[in-house]
């Protein structure tokens, strides 16, 4: 029951706070989503302007975030964190001022002592795994266009289950564009990525 809660209470801080653009399963208060689809194995072809989905969101979605009593600056942050490995999440209503900053309430993520979550930026990312040239760069978290300055944008670095590149041209322009794949160790990522196709 603790995992469900936990699961569920960061799902709803992800889906206010985050600039990535993806669409929560749940039904939550003060998040409206449209355009949202049915799918089965005899559904025809869907195209899907994502620039046409509506995100409608509280007006209490500034949000400071603190793990183990760390506040994380920025608002593009990632919190995959392994719920397994969560003791104690609180949600604190009352108005904080941090650096000259607003935020509308906390969450705090205590974690278990031996666990403790390595935040890094996208441009930590890159210069710690990658070596790339100077063509703009996407990012991708789990086939979720990350749209948000990598110098600011957080991940949990103990969460990346594996990192995808490519190069990529534009068809028309012949621009080059650098495809940086983030997939985070979920139970169903670690599934697919052990899984052997046979074509």
């Amino acid at each position: 029951m603790k995992e469900v809660l936990i699961i569920v209470l960061l799902s709803i801080s992800l889906s206010i706070s985050s600039q990535t653009k993806s669409i929560s399963k749940l039904e939550v208060p003060g998040l409206t989503v449209k355009n949202k689809s049915v799918y089965s194995e005899d559904s025809k072809i869907k195209v899907i302007n994502k620039d046409s989905i509506t995100i409608t969101q509280s007006k209490h979605s500034n949000v400071a975030y603190f793990i183990n009593g760390v506040f994380l600056e920025g608002k593009n942050i990632d919190f995959n964190l392994n719920p397994r490995k969560i003791e104690e999440i609180k949600v604190e209503k009352e108005p904080i001022h941090i650096g000259g900053i607003e935020y509308e309430g906390k969450i705090l993520v205590k974690t278990h002592s031996s666990y403790k979550p390595k935040f890094i930026t996208l441009k930590k990312v890159i210069d710690r795994y990658l070596k790339l040239n100077d063509n703009p760069i996407v990012f991708q978290l789990d086939n979720n266009v990350i749209e948000a300055d990598y110098n600011s944008y957080m991940v949990n670095e103990d969460q990346i289950l594996k990192i995808e590149f490519e190069q990529i041209k534009t068809s028309n322009q012949n621009i080059e564009l650098n495809l940086v794949k983030l997939t985070s160790r979920t139970k169903e990522n670690i599934k697919e990525a052990n899984t052997i196709y046979i074509k």
